[in-house]
């Protein structure tokens, strides 16, 4: 089975909230093409889960949504609380009885053939052209919802549309706790390059909208292979790599990283992974010093992540790692679900 199974930092908040914080970025996401609506009717309803994991399965819909409407459409975010009784839980093999919130995402697109139905949460399963798409977005989002204790839904009818509907379970609203600062850490920006290559549009365009707003300058690329001819013309100026390490066109992040680096040995490298770490991890070389960031990353990790490997002194940086030396640090440091990973000498 495919899932996300890394360490959660949960905390409980409203769905409705977190859905209005992403609404701006997701309208310039979509395009003016489509008519874009919010119906959210659960504003007291609160889960318990990771912020930043949620996110993600939001933009992996949404994408998936706008790439079934290329001539234009409607797309829909909805909220609402539902109650499930046993007969209906019995509808579906992962649900169960018991108070839950409901997002769903309908759009007006082409629709998902019935034989395709089944196969859609499998790991780079897609019915888009060859070459353009891992089909990891859909079995990102089923995997993500699963860790949560929740199941995702799915109604589609060719050439009317499609909804998702993903269900979470209700958590009471805690009560507050005056003697707790609510206040998050502060996060360091910059002034750096980064050349970020992520296949999936929806999460590039969140993450560059991110390092941007940290200050950073982003060139961004959607494969390794574009990621060389972005390089070629921009390859002094550039600081940072970020990049995911499965993509299209045949060549990994681990490849990518190499290739810059035997032109520029001081190339920082920070690539994010949807997979175990012991199970990427023996792509490292000895001589590798890479940092690993797990997806799905929040915003602050993210940023903090960056900016730590920026950081870092030119002696660490170039030390040579012994091969057992890939270590994980999640704890406290880390404001939310992802630790980095990387070779410390």
């Amino acid at each position: 089975a495919f899932s996300r199974r890394q360490v959660l930092q949960v905390r409980v908040f409203e769905l409705d909230a977190l859905v209005m914080d992403m609404e701006r970025m997701l309208r310039r996401l979509i395009g003016e093409d489509i008519d874009f609506v919010t119906d959210l009717d659960a504003p007291d309803q609160c889960i318990k889960a990771d912020a930043g994991q949620i996110q993600q399965v939001i933009m992996n819909l949404v994408v998936n949504a706008r790439d079934a409407m290329p001539k234009g459409g409607r797309l829909v975010i909805a909220t609402e609380p539902r109650t499930l009784a046993a007969d209906e839980a019995r509808l579906h093999a992962a649900a169960r009885p018991g108070q839950f919130v409901c997002l769903s995402v309908q759009d007006t697109g082409v629709g998902i053939a019935p034989e395709a139905l089944p196969h859609i949460f499998e790991p780079f399963f897609t019915t888009k052209d060859i070459g353009k798409r891992t089909g990891l977005g859909l079995a990102t989002a089923h995997g993500i919802i699963q860790q949560h204790q929740g199941w995702i839904d799915v109604d589609s009818r060719l050439n009317e549309g499609t909804t998702f509907r993903v269900f979470l379970p209700a958590h009471p609203r805690p009560t507050p706790d005056p003697t707790q600062d609510a206040s998050p850490p502060t996060v360091k920006g910059g002034h750096e390059t980064v050349l970020l290559v992520e296949d999936e549009a929806g999460l590039r365009e969140l993450a560059r909208r991110l390092l941007e707003r940290y200050g950073y300058e982003v060139w961004e690329a959607s494969s390794g292979l574009a990621a060389l001819e972005v390089w070629a013309d921009h390859a002094a100026e550039i600081d940072l790599l970020f990049s995911d390490i499965v993509m299209p066109g045949g060549l990994t992040g681990f490849d990518l990283a190499r290739r810059l680096r035997a032109t520029k040995p001081g190339l920082r490298v920070l690539l994010a992974t949807g997979y175990s770490l012991d199970a990427i991890s023996r792509d490292l070389q000895p001589a590798d010093h890479i940092w690993l960031l797990p997806k799905p990353y929040s915003p602050n990790v993210l940023a903090q992540t960056v900016r730590e490997c920026l950081d870092e002194s030119w002696q660490e940086a170039h030390a040579i790692p012994k091969p057992s030396s890939l270590t994980s640090r999640t704890g406290g440091a880390q404001p939310a679900c992802l630790g980095d990973q990387r070779a410390e000498p």
